[in-house]
């Protein structure tokens, strides 16, 4: 009896032994993909954990709303979108880097904003533009020492340095799944002139014409799809000293009487009354038809919307003109 006790312990200890050895050189599961980085050279998938041990950067940012609220100054710690970018073969002038969200919102950024830190910067307490120093463009991973909520995170794009300053909202996607290399559009800038001054690049225009910002659309009667930006949101930048947020517009001065004259490169020019753009959203710049930048005969913008008749469906903007009596 005490043999065969004896047998079925040694059978036993050899399955725990034989299941722990299986066990202790079993792989380990691969860890979930946390970005996917494209360029025309080759593409790379990145887990956290490979995110988080890059050389990481950390600042202070904020984030201005287009309705002039402040979310912030937070402190972020995250990876240089440079240094991402230059596990697939890094960026040069003639590229731009397109940051994509998992719900599908993407926005572009310029050579020079990713590696000098071209942004606006407000003053978070008087929301008035202020000079900055050398600002960091981050993929952001953590927020105020916590891993990001899931709200903003896991990662988000950040815009820091060492001072407490704020960039425009539309520049911090969050829920960032994607990040690609691409070629350069063709530049372009509008001038706008009215109490003040203030020329709109194209990348400004671009991320002012976000859905999640001002970004409004327009079917024609030939199918054609149109993204831009009410004219009257680009008036308010100009009609007095006031730039964002809700009284960017001047309800006052609209009322009072003015003209407003888009004007296209070949000097081309219609002119609309204050009362007609007064915050009317089918009045529109667009950019973009069906998706892509505007053909050359109307590039860089043109003038779109119901009820417009062909004289003032301008094309190749280049300049808007608030002229007061």
């Amino acid at each position: 009896m005490r043999n065969r006790i004896t047998k079925i312990s040694s059978v036993v200890l050899a399955l725990v032994l034989t299941l722990t050895l299986v066990v202790g050189c079993a792989p380990k599961a691969k860890e979930a993909t946390a970005l996917i980085l494209v360029s025309s050279e080759k593409s790379q998938e990145l887990s956290m954990s490979q995110i988080k041990a890059m050389s990481p950067c950390e600042g202070w940012g904020g984030r201005m709303r287009s309705t002039g609220d402040i979310q912030g100054p937070f402190e972020y710690k995250g990876a240089r979108i440079t240094d991402l970018c230059n596990l697939v073969g890094g960026i040069t002038p003639s590229t731009v880097v397109r940051v994509t969200a998992k719900d599908g919102y993407s926005m572009t950024f310029s050579y020079k904003q990713i590696t000098e830190g071209d942004f606006i910067t407000y003053n978070p307490a008087t929301k008035e533009e202020v000079t900055h120093g050398k600002l960091e463009v981050i993929l952001a991973y953590e927020g105020d020492g916590k891993p990001l909520s899931e709200k903003e995170g896991p990662l988000r794009v950040g815009v820091v340095d060492s001072k407490n300053q704020v960039t425009d909202g539309h520049w911090w996607v969050k829920w960032i799944e994607k990040i690609e290399i691409e070629a350069a559009p063709k530049e372009w800038s509008l001038h706008m002139k009215g109490a003040v001054s203030e020329d709109i690049d194209r990348a400004t225009f671009e991320s002012g014409a976000a859905s999640n910002c001002h970004g409004v659309k327009y079917v024609d009667d030939k199918g054609r799809k149109w993204k831009g930006i009410p004219l009257w949101l680009l008036v308010g930048k100009v009609d007095d000293d006031v730039k964002h947020g809700e009284g960017a517009f001047s309800d006052e001065l609209a009322d009072k009487g003015y003209e407003v004259k888009v004007i296209a490169g070949d000097g081309y020019s219609c002119t609309f009354s204050s009362a007609d753009v007064k915050r009317n959203d089918n009045i529109i710049v667009a950019y973009k038809m069906n998706g892509e930048p505007l053909p050359e005969k109307y590039w860089p913008l043109r003038i779109v919307g119901p009820d417009l008749t062909g004289e003032q469906r301008v094309g190749q903007v280049v300049k808007i003109e608030v002229v007061f009596p």
